[in-house]
């Protein structure tokens, strides 16, 4: 999980099709992360 405080998240455009997400990079990678809880969904490659 990440914290809510000291990570900059950003909204997932509404075309990619993944509401009540969020996405920051971590170590130069782009990850979802679920809104309210910041358990990470998913890493993108």
């Amino acid at each position: 999980m990440l914290p809510s405080a000291g990570v900059s998240y950003y909204d997932v455009p509404e075309e990619y099709g993944a509401p009540g997400s969020r996405y920051t990079v971590v170590n130069g990678r782009t990850v979802l992360v679920e809104r309210g809880s910041g358990r990470i969904v998913e890493i993108i490659d």
